[in-house]
């Protein structure tokens, strides 16, 4: 009985065909959950003053990335 072995290069899709297939998920997400801003301007016989403020709460952000390949 002959064996006839011999080498050879797979492409991506191939060696996805041989494995069974592969998935790929990625999902990404950013929430910026509170954003505040205020500004006052005072005016007297002594002068003009002013305040500014601003405020930003609770910044989050995400990537999720999952691949599978074979069964």
């Amino acid at each position: 009985m002959s064996e006839n072995n011999y080498s050879m290069e797979l492409s991506a899709e191939d060696l996805d065909l041989v494995a069974g297939g592969a998935r790929r998920f990625a999902a990404a997400e950013t929430q910026e959950l509170t954003d505040f801003q205020a500004s006052t301007l005072n005016s007297s016989r002594g002068g003009v003053s002013s305040t500014n403020i601003q405020e930003t709460d609770d910044f989050k952000a995400a990537i999720i990335e999952a691949t599978e390949t074979g069964n």
